[in-house]
């Protein structure tokens, strides 16, 4: 089987580099019009059997318009498919982190995946049972010859490809990918990886140039 995984069009966080995590925030026009364009691409672009989506809107916005494009295929929220809890960090910018809170922020960007989070947050190990749990129980449900489709968000994405394909969830930030991006691993023998990070300009998808990983932090959403 395969899943196609679709980040959630841009929201005005993520242009402020905010740390928006459970925060519930919605897409701003460009992520709408994102949205949009790779719903008219998926639409022509094979068969999905089913959508799973993060029940936060931002993913549930750009599910929904994958969905109506390809003809009303069935969407299922999934509490677990939620962006990483970021605690007391939830909803602030980068710059307001690093300027108020040196040793927490030094501490998130050498521990931030081994063993650290922020108060009132989640712990990396468990971010990571519940999206890779997660993740695994749909890959199981799924026929043999079947495509599902997750749209969810870029620390969930980053998170799997790491543990699938380097089998080092610590090494997320190799894999961050863009608003609306897609992403394909196949399942068989061992993952895949497909594609990822493909941008549709029209209707057509093309690889997108990586960001440096300096700009990770404001990636998560």
């Amino acid at each position: 089987m395969r899943l196609l995984f679709v980040r959630h069009g841009q929201t005005q966080a993520n242009t402020e580099m905010r740390l928006a995590g459970w925060t519930d925030s919605p897409l701003d026009a460009v992520g709408e019009a994102q949205a949009r364009a790779v719903a008219a691409h998926l639409a022509h672009a094979g068969s999905i059997d089913r959508i799973y989506t993060s029940p936060l809107q931002r993913a549930q916005w750009t599910a929904a318009t994958i969905a109506d494009a390809l003809g009303g295929v069935p969407v299922e929220a999934r509490p677990a498919l939620r962006e990483r809890n970021f605690g007391m960090f939830e909803n602030l910018p980068v710059a307001t982190i690093a300027q108020e809170y040196p040793d927490m922020a030094r501490a998130w960007a050498e521990r931030g995946a081994l063993d650290w989070g922020p108060p009132g947050g989640e712990m990396p190990h468990e971010f990571a049972d519940r999206v890779l749990g997660e993740l695994c129980a749909i890959v199981d449900d799924s026929g043999k010859n079947e495509r599902a489709l997750v749209v969810t968000h870029g620390g969930v994405i980053a998170l799997a490809l790491a543990r699938w394909l380097s089998n080092d969830p610590t090494r997320w930030r190799d894999y961050l990918v863009d608003n609306c991006s897609l992403t394909e691993v196949e399942f068989s023998s061992e993952p895949r990886l497909v594609r990822m990070n493909e941008h549709v300009v029209g209707d057509v998808p093309v690889a997108s140039v990586r960001w440096e990983s300096s700009r990770s932090a404001g990636e998560l959403s």
